[in-house]
């Protein structure tokens, strides 16, 4: 009852303009330069703890080893959110002033992930065909995925699984074995006209 409780309290400190602009306001920080160059440099310091963990290994990785791997792995994962996350905090801190809190918006980004995804799997269960979902909730799942790619983005800043899967993919593109990874960590801001076909 008391976790219920509060993530109603977190998700009443965002009506949907201020969370519309706050996305914004990320999505213009995600495109310059300095935060991209932040996150390629870490990323590129760090691939190699996320590559394959038996590739090129003559005997696998034991337990002990896969232990102290994912530790380290997670201890990767605990550095980026908090280096990542506090420069994000401190540039949008410029416009919404000192009281932002980068830990609320980030739990508000998670309460309306989940929100959408039980609405989704709620229209596509009672209707029993996942094509019939009603407009109001198509529009809703359309306006939440015109943000996808930030909010993916921002929920790696609080999910060690996303974050993994990010990095596994971007130790993959550095190891040449995907053959096009753009847009894994290079956000650039949609235009008026390609916004309005989505």
């Amino acid at each position: 009852m008391a976790t219920e409780s509060k993530d109603a309290e977190a998700s009443d400190k965002f009506n949907e303009a201020e969370f519309v602009k706050i996305v914004g306001l990320v999505e213009d920080i995600l495109v310059d330069e300095d935060f991209q160059t932040r996150q390629t440099e870490y990323f590129s310091r760090h691939w190699k703890q996320f590559a394959d963990e038996n590739d090129d290994r003559a005997v696998p990785l034991d337990s002990s080893e896969l232990q102290k791997l994912s530790t380290e792995r997670f201890n990767i994962f605990r550095t980026y959110s908090i280096e990542m996350g506090g420069f994000l905090e401190s540039e949008l801190k410029r416009s919404l002033g000192e009281e932002f809190e980068i830990q609320d918006f980030l739990h508000e980004v998670e309460l309306r992930t989940k929100q959408n995804e039980t609405l989704m799997a709620q229209e596509k269960g009672s209707s029993g065909d996942k094509h019939s979902i009603s407009p109001r909730v198509q529009q809703q799942q359309q306006e939440f995925e015109t943000d996808g790619e930030i909010v993916d983005m921002l929920l790696t800043l609080r999910d060690f699984g996303r974050f993994q899967e990010l990095m596994v993919d971007y130790s993959k593109m550095m190891q040449g074995k995907t053959p096009d990874m753009d847009g894994l960590v290079s956000y650039r801001k949609i235009s008026d006209d390609e916004a309005e076909t989505i």
